[in-house]
């Protein structure tokens, strides 16, 4: 499909769950784009919230009848499902997805479509700048430990799905997202998409921004689903991620980094940051590691 067009069709898809607040900013933000309004469609996914999520969906739907389109994927809990079923349902030639806290620039739209000006079918991450208005430590370690989505693609080839453009074409021959993934869904569809021989990219020139995570519980959390998505990837995609197989028992994934990377944690900053980031970066491996014999337990336990 190509669509050498100054201003494409595009559907933006937004999986929430329980999260009204950050929900009204993603909207607003993305409702304020300079991008022609008949030229794009903003369809919010609610996955099946107990709070007043679905009310904040309605009111901007009624709001903006031309515009937004509410959701919901109720059968199936997960933020992969509920980004499937916005897939399903988008008319867009290109499909951008960002997550229900963040908000955007009001050229964010704009900037994303000139990346696809070739008419080239393509899967784009953009750049995302973790905001946070505490200055903790655990903030701080979240900032600099944030979404290095420039990397991802490169070395690992993926982006994280909160911050993902992709022509309609790619969904249409690699699939949708694999629903059945805590975490890593993103991972093993970026990967599959590099398999299927499509071009990945990043763009700088647009940015999202995302609030950091700025207590350690929610750290822990997040460490911890990732974990469990590890085993999972390994467990459900064994031709393409047998490589995570490990030991319960392996001390490697119990003792702290190796001095090489170590250094570039340490050389970051001078004072207690110099000092807690490699404790903090530690804790999480174990966490991580917690996370992937939690999820083996619950599989060889089925």
């Amino acid at each position: 499909m190509a669509f050498k067009k100054e201003h494409p069709y595009i559907s933006v898809i937004i999986p929430v769950y329980n999260c009204p607040h950050g929900l009204k900013d993603t909207l607003k933000s993305v409702i304020d784009q300079n991008y022609p309004k008949d030229c794009y469609e903003i369809l919010p996914i609610d996955n099946n919230s107990t709070d007043e999520t679905p009310e904040i969906i309605n009111r901007y739907q009624k709001k903006f009848p031309n515009l937004v389109r509410g959701l919901s994927e109720l059968d199936i809990q997960s933020s992969y499902a509920a980004r499937n079923k916005g897939v399903k349902n988008a008319n867009g030639d290109i499909l951008v997805f960002i997550d229900a806290d963040m908000w955007v620039e009001n050229d964010w739209l704009s900037k994303i479509a000139e990346e696809f000006q070739d008419g080239k079918p393509k899967y784009l991450g953009y750049n995302v700048e973790i905001v946070s208005e505490k200055k903790n430590l655990v903030s701080l370690y979240n900032k600099y430990n944030g979404f290095q989505i420039k990397r991802f693609i490169e070395d690992h080839h993926f982006t994280g799905a909160g911050c993902l453009a992709a022509s309609r074409e790619i969904f249409d021959e690699v699939g949708l997202f694999d629903y059945n993934l805590i975490s890593g869904g993103d991972n093993e569809f970026g990967n599959r998409v590099f398999d299927a021989g499509f071009e990945l990219d990043y763009t700088s020139k647009t940015k999202a921004y995302h609030p950091a995570r700025d207590s350690f519980y929610s750290l822990i959390k997040k460490t911890f689903r990732i974990g469990r998505g590890v085993y999972q990837l390994k467990e459900n995609h064994p031709d393409r991620y047998s490589y995570l197989e490990r030991s319960v028992f392996n001390t490697r994934y119990l003792l702290p980094d190796p001095p090489h990377i170590l250094k570039r944690v340490m050389d970051h900053d001078v004072g207690i940051k110099k000092l807690t980031f490699p404790l903090i970066k530690w804790v999480m491996r174990i966490v991580r590691h917690i996370g992937y014999v939690y999820e083996k337990g619950r599989f060889e336990g089925k």
